[in-house]
């Protein structure tokens, strides 16, 4: 009986926290694309519908492929995905595509990689970026994480800004 009442808490504990996590970027996520163009909002908005979801056979590049199409914007497959940018100097915005190669990444709690991982930027500020992503650490589903670009070692990011189709 006590082992069944924990389940149930834990359960309807993990289901809550879901809600509010999922929520918090909704309502998050209100703010940031208000300030950016029409295919970024779209992009960020596809990106959170689809939070805690598999997209499509749930690799990395399915979400910015669906998120793009979603969104009707100028691309080229596989990995064109739009204006390329020098996002060492002139920084990140919420929806930018980044497309990471052979990405090491030491920080002071431990490592990290990315050998070849397609990402959505939802915020950047300076060099600390949360990302939105799926096929991560086995997470087959969207999710987000959040780095800084100081800890990478070595490798090469590609950043690119959607744009819309003319």
């Amino acid at each position: 009986m006590r082992r069944e009442l924990f389940r149930v808490f834990f359960v309807t504990f993990i289901i809550m926290k879901t809600r509010i996590i999922v929520l918090f970027f909704i309502v998050a996520g209100t703010k940031l694309i208000s300030q950016t163009s029409p295919v970024a909002t779209k992009i960020i908005e596809f990106s959170m519908k689809n939070f805690g979801k598999k997209v499509d056979r749930g690799e990395c590049w399915d979400l910015a492929n669906a998120a793009l199409n979603y969104a009707n914007a100028d691309w080229e497959a596989p990995f064109k995905f739009g204006d390329k940018q020098n996002y060492q100097k002139d920084g990140l915005q919420t929806a930018d595509i980044l497309q990471f190669s052979n990405i090491k990444m030491k920080m002071p709690n431990g490592a990290m990689s990315f050998p070849k991982h397609t990402a959505i930027v939802y915020k950047a500020k300076g060099k600390q970026v949360t990302l939105i992503h799926q096929n991560f650490n086995n997470k087959r589903y969207v999710d987000t994480i959040s780095i800084s670009l100081d800890y990478i070692k070595s490798g090469k990011i590609e950043a690119f800004r959607p744009k819309e189709k003319l």
